[in-house]
């Protein structure tokens, strides 16, 4: 009971169930494209020669991996490019 009183003041608190499900997605959305500039950025850099991936990171992309998780594209993303986040504007 107590959970469930939590939850329904969040949620009155930010605007209702449709404030909700809009900033998740919206939410959604930037993960969905920052991941695609990571994804972008890492096989430009690879196909113009900027470095060379192994075989083990490029399996992630080549294999039936269509969407890998934020976690290991930014293992593969600080490998090649460092910590620098400024390639992806």
């Amino acid at each position: 009971m107590k959970r469930r009183l939590i939850v329904w003041w969040y949620t009155y608190r930010r605007g209702g169930k449709l404030s909700r499900t809009l900033s998740r997605e919206i939410r959604k959305e930037d993960i969905k494209n920052w991941k695609n500039r990571m994804m972008h950025d890492i096989m430009v850099g690879h196909n113009v020669g900027d470095f060379t991936m192994q075989n083990q990171d490029l399996e992630v992309f080549i294999k039936s991996e269509v969407n890998p998780t934020v976690k290991k594209l930014s293992e593969i993303y600080k490998r090649y490019r460092g910590n620098e986040l400024g390639y992806l504007g």
